[in-house]
């Protein structure tokens, strides 16, 4: 698990997974990097799963956070169903909050200055990029809006 947190680039990866831009869905000619990017995070979620499972010295640690979190999600699903929503969002939902508190908890404890450093490039780059996006479209990029499901 160490070496996975000792990474840069596997950090800056995963954690990418997790911060998907707003205009891969509201665009038609994306919809394939749409697809794309929900493959990308459904491996990343999968990965980070996997590699707490599988760790050196697994623990079971029942905390209040991981318990207030698992009630959260019991609390979507309940309440989806009851107002007949979309079940498959609210799975989808609770697999990548569970997904970020696995990986941040665990970068924290294995190496927090790895897992801080890589999430401060990151926001950089998108601060970055969302700059650069304002300067060029000032009034704002047109949606597609009429491929929209």
């Amino acid at each position: 698990m160490r070496r996975l947190y000792n990474s840069k680039l596997m950090v800056l990866i995963l954690l990418l997974a997790f911060f998907k831009p707003i205009c891969l869905q509201y665009y038609s000619n994306l919809k394939l990097f749409d697809l794309l990017y929900n493959v990308y995070k459904t491996v990343a979620v999968i990965i980070i799963v996997l590699q707490s499972f599988f760790a050196r010295y697994p623990r079971v640690n029942l905390s209040n956070r991981f318990f207030a979190i698992f009630i959260f999600g019991l609390w979507s699903f309940v309440i989806t169903v009851i107002s007949k929503g979309y079940v498959a969002r609210v799975i989808i939902d609770f697999a990548t909050i569970y997904a970020i508190y696995i990986f941040i908890d665990n970068g924290l404890k294995n190496n927090s200055k790895r897992l801080i450093e890589q999430a401060a490039q990151m926001l950089l780059v998108l601060i970055v990029l969302q700059l650069v996006t304002e300067l060029i479209y000032p009034k704002g990029m047109l949606a597609d809006l009429n491929n929209i499901i």
